[in-house]
């Protein structure tokens, strides 16, 4: 008899155990105040074009969620890459001539970038 209430507390116990469940929500993990994982706005895609040595448009403003594609119209190779450590980072492998190089932004942020090649080209993007 005691055998079999000790097996019963016993079989409680570890069910107890395998029943419970600790769940972690988007809303226990802090990704910052300014993360907007839903925009309120249309996506859209931009292009940057990379001719003549300048990205043009050299600046461009965008909305959170956001995507740029830059294309290289130039015979030579160039690169898109960040100045500075961003939250987005910018670091394409040299394109050559019809390459394109595209990037998502999903934080709000100022991100100056050159062509690491050719130093002189900048540029800049402005995520709201």
């Amino acid at each position: 008899m005691n055998k079999l209430i000790i097996f019963s507390i016993v079989l409680m116990i570890l069910f107890s155990f395998g029943c419970t469940q600790t769940t972690t929500t988007a809303t226990d993990i802090n990704l910052g105040d300014n993360f907007n994982p839903a925009p309120n706005h249309p996506l859209q895609t931009y292009t940057v074009s990379i001719k003549n040595f300048t990205f043009s448009p050299a600046t461009l403003t965008i909305n959170q969620g956001d995507t740029i594609i830059w294309t290289n119209e130039d015979s030579m190779d160039h690169t898109v890459k960040s100045i500075a450590k961003q939250y987005t980072a910018l670091n394409s492998d040299p394109l050559h001539n019809g390459q394109t190089y595209s990037q998502t932004f999903n934080m709000p942020e100022t991100i100056d970038y050159i062509c690491s090649i050719h130093p002189s080209m900048k540029g800049k993007v402005i995520v709201q």
